[in-house]
């Protein structure tokens, strides 16, 4: 997808994603990469995206964005690219996503995920035992392990979505998060086969022997 193709806010999100320190507004002028070419255009986009970029001010009174590093501001990016943009793959597997979403940062999504209202309603009936939500996490730190959460994130807009947004999900996603997380990721990489294949997934659940899903894959991204 070419930027000029991308809405002002999305192309800006898209270009901040690539960098690695923070920007001024010259720098991103200066940058043909960047799809701006006057301040005109770019200076409005900056004031409606000011709320959710970390901003500093240097001594001669510049001010410096870039995307936010914190759980609650990457959700909100999240969200403006997921549901303005088809290019959603490059931004998490972007310079920005590499850096903001590692081990804690799942860790941190999973303990919102344990605060939703299922996992509270179930709480009280393991008085004096591990919770659980606590349980999920342990499970999850050990298979697949946040490394491979953080791989999974960066691939697969699905997965990335159900750990951001834990509140979203129905009483037996949340039950059973390891599963749906993994035939989320899947069901992703379906897309990446080429048109026309049939593609047999075979996920084992131990207490209920196997679950086969047969679909066919290459709809969305080539």
């Amino acid at each position: 997808m070419q930027e000029a193709d991308l809405n002002p806010v999305t192309r800006l999100i898209m270009y901040l994603s690539g960098q690695n320190n923070f920007v001024s507004a010259e720098d991103i002028l200066s940058d043909r990469l960047s799809g701006f070419t006057s301040g005109d255009e770019l200076l409005p986009v900056l004031r409606q995206l000011c709320l959710l970029l970390e901003v500093r001010t240097i001594p001669d009174g510049i001010s410096l964005y870039r995307l936010p590093y914190n759980l609650d501001g990457y959700r909100s990016i999240f969200k403006i690219i997921k549901d303005r943009s088809p290019d959603i793959y490059n931004f998490l597997y972007s310079n920005y996503s590499h850096s903001a979403v590692n081990e804690s940062f799942i860790k941190e999504a999973l303990g919102r995920a344990i605060k939703t209202s299922h996992f509270q309603d179930i709480a009280g009936k393991y008085q004096g035992t591990t919770k659980p939500g606590e349980a999920l996490i342990l499970l999850l730190s050990q298979s697949p392990g946040f490394r491979s959460l953080v791989s999974m994130f960066q691939a697969s807009p699905s997965v990335a979505e159900r750990l951001l947004f834990p509140e979203n999900l129905s009483m037996y996603e949340l039950t059973h998060l390891k599963i749906t997380l993994d035939l989320a990721f899947a069901s992703d990489m379906l897309k990446r086969v080429p048109p026309g294949t049939r593609v047999s997934i075979k996920y084992e659940v131990l207490s209920k022997g196997t679950v086969d899903v047969e679909t066919r894959g290459g709809t969305e991204v080539p």
